[in-house]
């Protein structure tokens, strides 16, 4: 990989560094824990896709202290996604994360559609926070609290499936619009995320599962083969067993 441009400035906030360095969009440690299981997927609106890429990152965008600073954030997602089994409480059809500080898992999901935002990588162009960029660099950076910025929101899903480990894949963030509203996520890990950014309110009804708001991780199950995306996680969790079938006998 190519060092930084030497005009290249880190994105953090107030951040003057031009000593940049190799900044993960989602975060290694995803990566690993996907990797763990032959049977992984990335997913890509393009479908084109024929090996499963994981850890794509990006020189132009951070500095090691700032990379550091949201480190906490990628950490708090990432056990969440990891330990979901250990950690979770069912009502019904209703999950919650009551062990989960709310505030660092909705930073760590918009630490990873900010970084996608800024990347110069092909991989992210369909992706971008547009005006709201900013907004969620201050708030993933301690300069404001997601209070003070109601154009920001975050559902959470959880999939499910009884054909295969739906936490061993994830997408690429992808902008979707929400009940009219400006929004974009990702599956990532067995969550399905959506972010609002959009200064129109979410509708009243979720105001319990808005993870920016309610103070608690909450969210709904949902059965992967229920989903729009199905035939294509389908599909690609097919190629690779495949794939992976060959090498073992190969």
């Amino acid at each position: 990989m190519p060092d930084a441009p030497a005009n290249c400035q880190c994105h953090g906030f107030g951040c003057r560094s031009r000593d940049l360095i190799e900044a993960h969009i989602v975060p290694k440690g995803f990566a690993r824990f996907i990797r763990q299981a032959h049977h992984n997927v990335i997913l890509t609106k393009e479908r084109t896709r024929r090996t499963p890429q994981l850890g794509v990152s990006d020189w132009n965008i951070l500095c090691s202290k700032c990379d550091g600073w949201l480190g906490r954030y990628d950490d708090a997602l990432l056990n969440a996604a990891k330990n979901f089994r250990r950690l979770h409480h069912n009502a019904g059809l209703v999950w919650e994360l009551p062990d989960v500080n709310p505030d660092e898992f909705a930073k760590g999901l918009f630490a990873i559609l900010w970084r996608a935002s800024l990347s110069q990588r092909d991989h992210f162009a369909p992706f971008t926070l547009g005006r709201y960029q900013d907004i969620v660099r201050d708030i993933i950076f301690g300069a404001k609290a997601f209070c003070e910025s109601p154009a920001l929101s975050l559902l959470v899903q959880r999939y499910t499936s009884k054909r295969f480990d739906p936490s061993k894949f994830y997408t690429d963030p992808s902008l979707a619009p929400f009940m009219g509203l400006e929004a974009g996520g990702l599956g990532l890990a067995g969550f399905r995320f959506l972010a609002k950014f959009d200064d129109h309110p979410l509708d009243p009804g979720y105001a319990n599962f808005d993870v920016t708001r309610c103070g608690i991780v909450r969210g709904l199950y949902m059965e992967v083969e229920k989903t729009p995306e199905f035939e294509h996680i389908s599909q690609m969790v097919a190629a690779s067993i495949r794939r992976s079938d060959s090498r073992d006998h190969g």
